[in-house]
């Protein structure tokens, strides 16, 4: 905590996150035969989800891939093997995107944040973003990023997670049919793995219909369902109880200074990832997790 500060270590794990070999031992019957089946197929492929030593994260991914996929085998099999194909989502860290995290484009502005049925809310800012100026690749691999660090508690891969898009000064620059369909494609989960249950698009400009029904279509049916067209003087429909005090600034009430909320995020993830040159920050995550669990045991005891 007095390397990090209390700010970056709200985006840490919380107490009761139990340990992957855990979780996967408390799957139903046929989960776990999902699980396995998945399990021994990337094992018997050239698979990305191979290349790590540490046997606990490569069954952590095993398991999301299955969570995702609502444990039906041959979905999730396609999604391992598409997530494969675009390996360069899954390798991408915090270093990598940290100038781009810094435009306040798309991130998670508070674990605090969540709707009323509890799921934790990421948050995007489409304004800031222009087709033109930035890359298609550069924002998709932001989204895939968020997805891939939202997904790693077991909460928010069991649950799902929510999208809020506040379309505040949106115009028809921050537009193109290519990123709109490559976005689309990557927040149900087609491409690498993800469980939005909720995408509210908050406060959009008058003439959004058109834009409205091009999104509807690339969508399916069941994700469409998803989709909410709202006020944000009506997120309280939708937020939990005190949610101002955890939504960025930039929007209608909001209380969270977006640029605090971005560093904190950017860096408690390059200190766990390694990135930050901070081997005793590493350290003591570790030391963390492994103490947290050691009192669960003694607890139980």
């Amino acid at each position: 905590e007095k390397s990090l500060g209390k700010g970056p270590l709200r985006y840490a794990f919380g107490r009761n996150e139990r340990l992957i070999g855990d979780q996967i031992d408390s799957l139903a019957p046929f989960q776990r035969a999902c699980f396995d089946r998945l399990k021994n197929e990337g094992e018997s492929m050239d698979s990305l989800l191979c290349d790590d030593d540490s046997h606990s994260r490569n069954d952590g991914l095993y398991l999301l891939l299955t969570r995702c996929s609502e444990f039906k085998y041959e979905k999730a099999s396609i999604l391992m093997k598409n997530w494969q194909a675009g390996s360069a989502f899954y390798l991408i860290r915090c270093a990598e995107l940290k100038e781009q995290l810094q435009r306040q484009v798309l991130f998670v502005p508070s674990p605090e944040l969540k709707t009323r049925s509890g799921l934790n809310v990421f948050y995007m800012r489409p304004s800031r973003y222009f087709p033109k100026v930035t890359p298609t690749p550069v924002v998709i691999n932001n989204l895939s990023y968020v997805l891939q660090v939202m997904l790693e508690k077991e909460e928010c891969s069991t649950r799902g997670i929510a999208f809020v898009a506040n379309m505040k000064g949106w115009t028809r620059h921050n537009f193109s049919l290519d990123y709109c369909r490559d976005f689309m494609h990557m927040l149900e989960g087609n491409v690498v793995p993800a469980k939005v249950e909720l995408f509210l698009i908050v406060d959009p400009p008058v003439w959004f219909e058109i834009i409205y029904n091009i999104i509807i279509n690339m969508l399916s049916e069941e994700f469409a369902k998803k989709v909410k067209l709202v006020s944000s003087q009506d997120l309280g429909d939708y937020l939990a109880e005190g949610y101002l005090e955890f939504l960025p600034d930039d929007v209608e009430g909001g209380k969270c200074v977006t640029k605090t909320a971005v560093d904190d995020f950017i860096r408690y993830r390059m200190a766990v990832e390694g990135d930050a040159g901070d081997s005793f920050v590493q350290s003591l995550f570790k030391k963390v997790v492994t103490r947290l669990d050691n009192a669960q045991l003694e607890f139980e005891r």
